[in-house]
């Protein structure tokens, strides 16, 4: 029931995606994390993958550009109606399935993000900056009549980022465990 769901939203998510968009967002994305790995190289706060860490842009890009598609760019502009900020979760504690699905869909889709941004910043600068980009990502959906502010999906989007940085860390130690076992 949940894959059908969200293979009906993702349908009407990127309905309006243009091509020109996606391209346009792949490629300040890439260049967003290039610069900012080379701008944080040996800085407070900043860190960059040792391994690779080309093949992390080009990977951070990609998912930015389907974060944003899914998010902004793939939305109808237009009214979405007279909802208020709180719509979520109300509807949520009134039981509505479909709610349920999106904030889960939600959830899902910012566990990347965390991680993504794990591989860039230090534990102190991941949190804000997941927050910063889900309250951005809902900003722009309200200035561009593409989606709501809505409360329910900052608190989503932001559960999803921290489980991210959770299972980043949970597999960086896991991984150095590994490798500190003598063979």
């Amino acid at each position: 029931m949940f894959f059908a769901h969200l293979r009906a939203n993702l349908s009407q998510y990127l309905a309006g995606v243009e091509p020109w968009s996606v391209l346009l967002t792949l490629l300040l994305s890439f260049l967003l994390l290039w610069g900012a790995r080379l701008l944080l190289r040996g800085r407070r706060g900043g860190r960059t993958p040792r391994r690779f860490p080309f093949l992390w842009d080009a990977l951070g890009a990609l998912y930015i550009t389907a974060l944003f598609a899914v998010t902004v760019l793939g939305r109808l502009p237009g009214n979405r109606g007279d909802a208020g900020m709180w719509t979520s979760i109300e509807a949520l504690f009134r039981g509505s399935v479909s709610i349920r699905f999106d904030l889960l869909f939600n959830v899902l889709l910012f566990i990347p993000w965390g991680i993504l941004l794990s591989f860039h910043f230090s534990p102190p600068f991941t949190l804000p900056a997941v927050l910063f980009t889900t309250v951005a990502i809902e900003t722009a959906q309200h200035v561009t009549g593409r989606g709501l502010f809505e409360i329910g999906d900052i608190l989503a989007n932001f559960l999803g980022g921290c489980a991210g940085v959770g299972l980043y860390f949970a597999g960086k130690k896991i991984y150095l465990r590994h490798q500190n076992k003598p063979s």
